[in-house]
């Protein structure tokens, strides 16, 4: 999936907590998948309001939360940020890993949480769901 500076990302629930989304990471890592957190993206399609591929994004997660935090993939890649693809373990088609360094810093995280806005309401009310 091609994003471009245009493109969105989504992070289901309201955690803006550095410790805890640390907590997050070395589960990631536990886990085998590296210092990752779990975005979903889109891009918009032409005449598509924000809002309007926010919810897209959220229908295609199946994100179930009632909140969501949304950043610019732009924005996650100028703070250091890699983003990759991951459609492994069922995740949904627009699923992406958001990667740290091997060595997380709370500032990364820091960076990180900064580049989004929110929490909001989730435009699709929140149910379903396969983020991890």
């Amino acid at each position: 999936m091609d994003l471009t500076p245009e493109s969105l990302a989504v992070r289901g629930g309201s955690n803006r907590d550095v410790d805890s989304l640390m907590e997050k990471i070395e589960d990631a890592v536990a886990d085998g998948f590296g210092p990752v957190l779990s975005i979903f993206c889109g891009t918009p399609v032409a005449g598509e309001s924000h809002q309007e591929t926010m919810r897209r994004i959220c229908t295609d997660a199946g994100i179930p939360h009632p909140r969501v935090l949304v950043a610019r993939t732009s924005d996650l890649l100028a703070s250091g940020l890699t983003l990759e693809w991951d459609t492994s373990d069922g995740q949904a088609r627009n699923h992406f890993h958001a990667t740290f360094t091997q060595s997380v810093e709370e500032s990364q995280v820091h960076g990180f949480i900064s580049c989004f806005d929110g929490p909001m309401p989730n435009p699709t009310g929140g149910r379903g769901g396969r983020a991890r």
